[in-house]
């Protein structure tokens, strides 16, 4: 089986645009929140289906969690985030309760898709 890590980071692809925007000086902006909620749903999803399909045990669910996270934080710097995709609630109500055997198959075999609503669906400064 493929390390977490690299899967996660698999996902990644097509998710993020770049863009030359300013920052606002400001704290936490809407774009960076629903960043943020976004990579605790889907690696919420990840861990719990991984257990509720026999990749991991129950008891490495917490530590699971916490590498899919460091993995999407590694790659996409949500204190960056100035905007998101006008799809984004479709996103997330898409990934927000998926078929586990899909989501397992994809994690075994390391070809994540996610749904094309959650392409290019959050934007970042350089």
């Amino acid at each position: 089986m493929r390390t977490r890590n690299g899967l996660m980071g698999m996902m990644l692809v097509g998710l993020c645009s770049v863009t030359a925007c300013g920052d606002d000086g400001g704290g936490k902006g809407d774009a960076q929140i629903k960043c943020e909620s976004f990579i605790q749903q889907i690696c919420t999803v990840a861990a719990d289906c991984a257990v509720e399909g026999g990749l991991i045990q129950s008891s490495a669910r917490a530590k699971e969690f916490q590498d899919c996270k460091s993995s999407f934080a590694a790659e996409l710097d949500c204190s960056k985030a100035v905007k998101v995709s006008a799809t984004y609630d479709t996103c997330m109500e898409q990934i927000s309760n998926p078929p586990c055997e899909e989501v397992n198959a994809q994690l075994a075999s390391g070809e994540i898709e996610l749904p094309a609503s959650c392409h290019d669906l959050i934007f970042v400064t350089q």
